[in-house]
């Protein structure tokens, strides 16, 4: 992702998954649950504006229950990022 405003990813850290089976399944799947942490480094170039920004994001997802999982859907965030 490069924002344009000098800011871009570094690396993304997505916690270890949970592996649970489902009736639905034939296969366990790596799901997670509740709250999850997802780390991301950022890069600001040196002629990057300092300051605050707000840096629009877009997280893809699918949720499950214990009877089906849903379509996949798109959850667009603003991610706040400070350039010192």
């Amino acid at each position: 992702m490069q924002t344009g405003e000098g800011i871009s990813i570094g690396f993304i850290t997505y916690p270890k998954a949970l592996t649970k089976t489902f009736s639905f399944a034939e296969k366990p799947l790596a799901v997670y649950e509740g709250e999850v942490p997802i780390k991301v480094m950022l890069k600001a170039s040196a002629d990057a504006r300092k300051g605050g920004h707000s840096l629009p994001t877009k997280l893809n997802i699918q949720a499950c229950d214990d009877q089906v999982c849903y379509a996949p859907g798109t959850l667009e965030l603003s991610l706040p990022a400070t350039v010192k």
